[in-house]
């Protein structure tokens, strides 16, 4: 990893805890983020892109499902957790709820091809929770 890696990242960590509390904001809930950075040790671009391609989409999610109170109960009572992770290719991107964690794997420097639409992540949400 290299300084721009390094560099792109940092940037990237230093955003997530007001993402954190912008979930909160919108839902009533405490939702965590969790990245696998070391996905995003190779690609400088991916990590650049991570914040308006990964939390800010997930917020617009949360606002398009938290417009009334069973939207904001069913986000407070059945998410804990958004784990994100970087992957090289757009074929291999997923999304995925399952025990109070959505997972969202993304090909982050790829987009719009390699990410997903807040629709998409509102849709599993409303489907999951």
């Amino acid at each position: 990893m290299g300084i721009q890696e390094r560099r792109a990242i940092k940037e990237a960590q230093e955003k997530i805890p007001s993402r954190e509390k912008e979930l909160t904001d919108i839902s009533g809930g405490t939702v965590t983020y969790e990245v696998d950075w070391d996905s995003f040790s190779d690609d400088a671009k991916a990590s650049s892109w991570l914040d308006m391609n990964g939390p800010h989409v997930v917020s617009c999610a949360f606002r398009r499902i938290c417009t009334d109170d069973v939207g904001k109960e069913a986000i407070k009572e059945g998410l804990k957790k958004v784990v994100i992770k970087n992957v090289a290719d757009p074929g291999e991107k997923k999304l995925d709820l399952a025990d109070g964690t959505l997972s969202l794997t993304c090909a982050f420097s790829k987009s719009p091809g390699g990410r997903f639409k807040d629709t998409e992540i509102a849709k599993l949400l409303e489907e999951g929770l």
